[in-house]
């Protein structure tokens, strides 16, 4: 959603002349932002507030690989982290597997010792590219273009600013592909609410929407972390308790009985219970979803000018309303105001 949400006060009599957000754009507005610069410095952009050199990142395009849609009050961290999952996670997946193959071939053919830490390598190159596959691949294709609202639209200037509000339709209609980082807030936002609509209206728009639940992270995660530890749990107790005096056997029946114990009793009284809250915790959230979809009217949304009565906080002055502009749209491209909403909430319900 635009950031942070509110028109120009003083466009304020442009807006009411054009009272609809249009699908054209100039082309110097057209811009978007590499992907390798939206991860950068470990998503720094979802955490901190905008600065003017923000924009100067963003570069003219005439598509999108992505729209990012997203409410601004979630979690910067979680979003960053999604992100890597959404783009990263399948090299990184691919590129472990071919390592540790290839470190299994190297140990049989006595090329590397056959000790255990050999298999570091393929945790190494897993995290290595996990956080750093955007930047890794620029070499061979050309980094991802992504639309990202507070720094493709220019917060420095209030004129660009309205422009590129006002034409967010031609962002979104340009995008390959609408991201959705999802919580349990982003279909209380209007400018979501429009978002999402705007790819709705085009049957063959709707299938490139991709839903990445916020806690799902967190749980994709926490498992991950769970196995990791129990990992190392396992081969710390195998370390201690292995006893190379002792024959065969009974090294062999001292390690898998201590080391079964001990990494079973901290993997289910110590992680499961975590891991089991936090995903009952995201249940509920994907279990409120479905029911607000349900029970979904655009009315029902909120935008940040109507929150504030229209004043803006710092000057006082008047503030055009969101609302009535992005109303207005969605009557011309649904039909009405119920029309649109029950459309829009036909689909995404049966999605």
């Amino acid at each position: 959603m635009p950031c942070p949400g509110t028109l120009p006060s003083q466009h304020e009599d442009r807006s009411v002349s054009k009272n609809t957000v249009s699908s054209q754009l100039e082309p110097d507005l057209l811009r978007g932002l590499p992907l390798h610069e939206a991860l950068s410095a470990w998503g720094h952009h979802w955490r901190n507030d905008v600065t003017p050199m923000s924009y100067a990142l963003s570069r003219p395009t005439n598509t999108f690989d992505g729209f990012l849609s997203h409410d601004w009050a979630s979690s910067g961290w979680l979003k960053f982290l999604s992100l890597l999952i959404i783009f990263n996670s399948g090299a990184a997946f691919w590129s472990c597997l071919v390592v540790s193959v290839l470190v299994g071939i190297l140990r049989g053919y006595g090329c590397l010792p056959d000790e255990h830490w050999t298999v570091a390598f393929g945790h190494f190159i897993y995290f290595f590219v996990f956080f750093f596959w955007q930047r890794l691949q620029m070499p061979c294709r050309h980094s991802r273009m992504m639309f990202l609202d507070k720094v493709c639209v220019a917060q420095h200037d209030d004129e660009l600013k309205h422009k590129a509000i006002m034409g967010l339709a031609a962002f979104l209609l340009n995008s390959q592909e609408l991201i959705v980082l999802l919580s349990s807030r982003y279909f209380t936002r209007l400018w979501c609410v429009f978002e999402i609509a705007t790819f709705m209206k085009d049957p063959e728009r709707r299938k490139r929407i991709r839903l990445m639940p916020l806690k799902s992270t967190v749980l994709l995660l926490l498992v991950s972390g769970c196995w990791y530890l129990l990992n190392i749990g396992f081969n710390t107790t195998k370390l201690v308790f292995w006893d190379y005096n002792s024959s065969e056997t009974e090294s062999s029946f001292v390690f898998e009985t201590v080391a079964a114990i001990v990494s079973m009793f901290i993997f289910c009284f110590v992680l499961l219970p975590v891991a089991f809250y936090v995903g009952m915790e995201m249940s509920e959230d994907m279990e409120v979803m479905p029911q607000q979809l349900r029970n979904f009217r655009v009315q029902d949304a909120k935008c940040l000018c109507c929150s504030i009565d229209h004043r803006d906080p710092i000057t006082g002055a008047r503030l055009p309303c969101d609302r009535e502009v992005l109303y207005a749209t969605m009557k011309e491209w649904y039909g009405g105001d119920a029309a649109g909403g029950s459309r829009c909430k036909s689909h995404s319900v049966d999605s």
